[in-house]
């Protein structure tokens, strides 16, 4: 059995190379690392949050509407927008009221929300009796639901609600990611930050409202500070980068690019680098301006491939694989060569963000930083890799460029062979395989794999890459693997991207 992580390496600024690989001191079938693979069980909720907005049938916001929560009432309004917050709202069963602009009951309905140690995110149901079900997994911490207004009363919708747990990972209809990623902004403008607390823009009252790490609500009538951001009584979030995050969910970068967080939701991280969650599309459609200043720390942005010339200008990536058994594997130059254009050449600007899926959500891709491309299994799970083991692996290519790059994933290995195959397949704006354009082809004993990809001009696509070692056809490999020798795999990958 064997053990892998994937170390990324960025050799050129041309190009992205990830390592993936073990140096084991002892039998592979026994790592060393410590890499968790199924979540910790989270503390028992009493209470979630719940929060949405409220409109009309024609989808316009029922602005100003006075909402309650039975039996022990909860009062709250909708602010401009339809959005409302009832906080720390007990498991059990209730009734939600809504109040017509008159002050009689426009249309109300039993509503239930109950854990489940059986669910794993939400689900939203209708009962016989016409009340709705709501069931949440039990490290929900806030719930965003849709509630529609109709002649005949109120409904809850089932589909396109958004939550967030405990931990930080935040759930919108395109996707999930962690608050480890950067400050997350959901598609009802909801800020989720680092430090785990919450800002409900101009929510409740039509002042903020600001969930803290505690779960403790507070409507401020001044600035709150913390760490790295500010919140004024509005609800605009201010980072120490300079980006804000205004009423509504509008994103305004430090370069002065505007951003909606669309229908899936966004992550705002430094260097005014704006990714759509699930690689759904933003609002307002402006690309980042670049890449970020050397000052922005670590992590923060992944690593970019900057001024590419054009394809056949005859400068491209270093350390690529030999050419493999799939058509369009590529060649690299040495990797001490410089990342700037040849002479005559004037490449427009722009760069190459690569961020890949783990436990948290997306996080970008980083020099010298280590990630688990098989976190996500299919089979085996709770065991080290071995033949039979499959799983899959996402990612987005974050192309701020105004053309089209043309993206080859080489994989290539030294030493050791793991005859491992590999689907890459691209993603619709809500996460969904296109099947009918993957590309397939699995690693040979002599020579890599290349599977290529694109990404348009100022767009993200969103890629999964799915492996699986098959469980019949190379026993020598295997034996040896399990055989308790000293044994070193290596598996190179490598992004390199091209102009159109």
């Amino acid at each position: 059995m064997l053990a892998l992580l994937l170390l990324v390496a960025l050799t050129t600024t041309s190009m992205v190379s990830y390592l993936l690989g073990r140096s084991a001191s002892g039998p592979l079938g026994q790592a060393t690392d410590t890499i968790q693979l199924a979540p910790e069980e989270a503390s028992t909720r009493t209470a979630t949050h719940l929060t949405g907005q409220v409109a009309y049938e024609d989808g316009s916001p029922a602005a100003g509407l006075k909402l309650e929560l039975h039996s022990d009432p909860i009062v709250t309004e909708a602010d401009d927008e339809g959005v409302f917050l009832f906080p720390n709202v007990p498991f059990g069963t209730h009734r939600i009221i809504v109040y017509g602009p008159d002050g009689s009951v426009a249309a109300e309905r039993p509503v239930s929300i109950v854990q489940s140690s059986d669910e794993q995110g939400v689900s939203i149901t209708k009962e016989g009796d016409g009340g709705c079900a709501i069931t949440v997994a039990v490290d929900v911490r806030i719930l965003e639901i849709a509630i529609r207004l109709q002649d005949d009363g109120l409904d809850i919708l089932a589909t396109g609600c958004t939550y967030a747990n405990g931990e930080g990972r935040v759930t919108t209809p395109a996707g999930s990611v962690s608050v480890e990623s950067g400050v997350v902004v959901t598609p009802n403008g909801h800020v989720h930050l680092p430090d785990g607390t919450i800002v409900i823009p101009r929510s409740g009252r039509n002042a903020a409202a600001i969930i803290l790490p505690d779960d403790t609500v507070i409507y401020p009538d001044e600035q709150v500070d913390g760490s790295g951001y500010t919140v004024a009584t509005d609800g605009t979030v201010a980072l120490a980068d300079g980006t804000e995050i205004r009423p509504g969910g509008q994103v305004v970068t430090s370069d002065g690019a505007t951003h909606g967080p669309g229908e899936g939701g966004i992550v705002v991280s430094g260097g005014s680098v704006v990714t759509p969650i699930g690689g759904s599309s933003s609002g307002g459609g402006n690309a980042p301006s670049g890449p970020p200043s050397d000052s922005d720390s670590p992590g923060s942005v992944a690593g970019p491939v900057r001024d590419l010339p054009s394809a056949g200008s005859g400068s491209s990536g270093g350390e690529a694989p030999s050419t493999g058994d799939s058509p369009g594997g590529t060649t690299g130059d040495d990797p001490s060569t410089s990342d700037d254009p040849p002479s005559g050449d004037n490449p427009s600007s722009g760069s190459l963000f690569v961020y890949g899926e783990n436990r948290g959500g997306y996080a970008s891709w980083t020099q010298n930083s280590v990630i688990d491309l098989f976190y996500n299994r299919t089979s085996g799970a709770q065991e080290p890799m071995a033949p039979g083991s499959s799983g899959s692996y996402r990612f987005l290519l974050q192309n701020s460029r105004a053309s089209r790059l043309n993206v080859t994933i080489s994989l290539s290995e030294a030493g050791l062979h793991v005859p491992l195959a590999f689907t890459l397949t691209p993603l619709d704006a809500d996460g969904r395989r296109l099947a009918d354009r993957a590309v397939a082809g699995s690693l040979s004993a002599r020579g890599g794999l290349a599977l290529p990809a694109a990404v348009a001009g100022h767009a993200i696509a969103g890629y999964r890459l799915d492996w699986v070692w098959p469980a019949e056809g190379n026993d020598a490999v295997d034996t040896a693997i399990g055989s308790g020798e000293n044994l070193v795999y290596l598996l190179s990958m490598t992004i390199h991207a091209e102009e159109s």
